[in-house]
């Protein structure tokens, strides 16, 4: 679920990353299409990914219900739960609407 951002808000957010590197969105999504922010990473790689997974486990276990996180590819799955970059950017979050993030679960 995306929650909008007020003017103000994404005025200030995006002034605040202005001339810094792209930022890329890591999501966690159920199949029902319940979604969850990780974190935003500067590279997509399979390595940022786990590093990121990793930092969360303890928030991961209790929405997920499991400890375990099965790699594959740039993506790792935890039951019924993936863990994936959506392919936006962290501007792009800023304008369309950001996901809860994680570490307030």
């Amino acid at each position: 679920m995306l929650t909008q951002l007020d003017t103000p808000t994404q005025a200030r957010r995006l002034a605040a990353i202005r001339n810094r590197r792209t930022l890329y969105e890591l999501v966690l999504r159920h199949a029902d299409g319940r979604t969850w922010l990780l974190g935003y990473c500067d590279r997509q790689t399979r390595a940022m990914l786990y590093r990121v997974a990793c930092k969360h486990a303890e928030a991961l276990a209790r929405i997920t219900g499991t400890a375990v996180i099965n790699m594959d590819g740039r993506a790792a799955t935890m039951d019924a739960w993936s863990i994936a970059y959506s392919g936006r950017t962290q501007r792009d979050c800023y304008m369309e609407g950001v996901h809860q993030y994680i570490g307030n679960a």
